[in-house]
């Protein structure tokens, strides 16, 4: 509900804030028609407190969503509106991502999948970052997208390990590694599968906005649309496959760039700032980066 966002908003805005220093990432979403976005008080108070704090050095970034839809009007296509749950989400738009000041993250499908969401696919998986696996996913639970959302990252994440058992999800994903599916089971272990969503696909936003942001700051204080015209000029583009039409053909990707090094020796009581100066990284040369990363 809005009102839980607007009340984090608010406790950030009064005990937590930092200026020039504040990313803030949501992988979730709620559902409001455009006209109640600017009618409803509480919306109106989160984007007066977005817009507010973004003027002094925050960068907001929130996920397009997965429902193969304009984040601006869902479509739900009709075999699926008979579910009270579907038809609550038709023509609704994806909140925060509509709003104004918040850079709106889709996702593409990068490991050459034809598929998205949380749906059996099966072994072998092709984790290598290259432009030929760059594609829209096109199943029901591919990325949101169209003219809200602002530019696109990877949304596939390989995962080996264990997890408490989610109905609907991992029960769903035949793919085990020597454990046999049990539905009554809370807790399974040692299984293989691919996930997707446009959730995973923010974070990855985020992290290069932190980076950017640690590497300039006190020189340079980025609001969100300073930090999303930064990432046009460093971003790929025209690189995706499949992607609707009207829609920004835009990719950022990381590669294999990490803040962590070894050499810095952090104490985990003690708060530490690092650059990326720090830990001799180039951020443009980075971003940058060529189409095997």
């Amino acid at each position: 509900m809005a009102i839980d966002l607007l009340a984090y908003l608010r406790y950030i805005n009064d005990n937590l804030f930092r200026e020039g220093k504040a990313v803030f990432n949501f992988s979730n979403a709620f559902y409001y028609s455009l006209e109640d976005i600017k009618n409803n008080q509480e919306l109106k108070e989160i984007q007066e407190l977005i817009t507010d704090m973004s003027r002094r050095g925050a960068v907001f970034v929130a996920s397009a969503g997965n429902l193969l839809s304009p984040a601006e009007k869902v479509t739900i296509p009709e075999p699926y509106l008979i579910y009270e749950e579907y038809k609550f989400l038709d023509g609704k738009a994806i909140v925060p991502c509509v709003l104004d000041h918040v850079i709106c993250v889709g996702g593409i499908a990068n490991m050459g999948l034809d598929t998205a969401g949380f749906l059996p696919t099966p072994p072998p998986y092709n984790d290598e970052m290259v432009t030929s696996n760059y594609k829209f996913a096109s199943s029901m639970s591919g990325s949101n997208y169209g003219a809200y959302v602002d530019l696109y990252a990877p949304f596939n994440v390989h995962y080996t390990g264990s997890s408490t058992h989610a109905t609907g999800t991992f029960s769903a994903l035949p793919f085990y590694k020597n454990v046999a599916i049990d539905e009554k089971s809370e807790f399974i272990e040692d299984f293989e599968v691919v996930l997707s969503g446009t959730s995973f696909s923010a974070p990855i936003v985020s992290g290069v906005a932190a980076a950017i942001m640690s590497e300039y700051y006190p020189e340079k204080i980025f609001t969100s649309d300073d930090m999303l015209h930064y990432l046009y000029d460093h971003a790929n583009n025209n690189t995706i496959q499949g992607l609707p039409e009207n829609s920004k053909n835009v990719l950022l990707n990381i590669g294999k760039m990490s803040i962590f090094h070894p050499d810095i020796e952090v104490d985990s009581d003690e708060e530490v700032e690092v650059t990326a100066s720090e830990v001799d990284i180039d951020i443009d040369s980075e971003l940058d980066s060529s189409d095997e990363q």
